[in-house]
C-alpha cells in the first residue's frame, strides 16, 4: 500500500467515524460495559447518545447519577484505543468534561 493510499484511508476513516450511526455504535458498547457494572435496577439511569444539531454539529448527551460516572469513564476509556481517531477525539471531549 502507497503512502497516499494510507492517507485516503485515514482520511476516510476520519471522515466515517463522526456519523451519526458511528458515534451512536460507540454509545452503545460503552452503555453495555457500564450499566453491566452497576446494579441491575439503575442500570437505566446511566444514558449516553448522539444527537444531530444544524449542518454537521452533533451533542453529546450524557446522564448519569454520580455515583456511577466512574463506570462510564472506564467503559470509554476501554474503548478508547479502537476508534478511529476523529471518533476517540468525541469520547476524549466527554471524558474532559465529566
Amino acid at each position: 500500500m502507497s503512502g497516499l493510499d494510507e492517507l485516503e484511508r485515514d482520511l476516510q476513516e476520519m471522515v466515517d467515524g463522526l456519523t451519526m450511526n458511528v458515534l451512536n455504535e460507540w454509545a452503545a458498547k460503552i452503555l453495555e460495559v457500564a450499566r453491566s457494572n452497576v446494579p441491575e435496577d439503575k442500570r437505566d439511569s446511566i444514558t449516553l447518545q448522539f444527537q444531530k444539531k444544524e449542518g454537521k454539529r452533533f451533542d453529546i448527551v450524557f446522564h448519569s447519577p454520580e455515583e456511577y460516572v466512574q463506570q462510564a469513564r472506564a467503559a470509554i476509556e476501554l474503548f478508547l484505543p479502537q476508534m478511529p481517531l476523529t471518533t476517540q477525539q468525541a469520547f476524549q471531549g466527554l471524558l474532559d468534561r465529566m
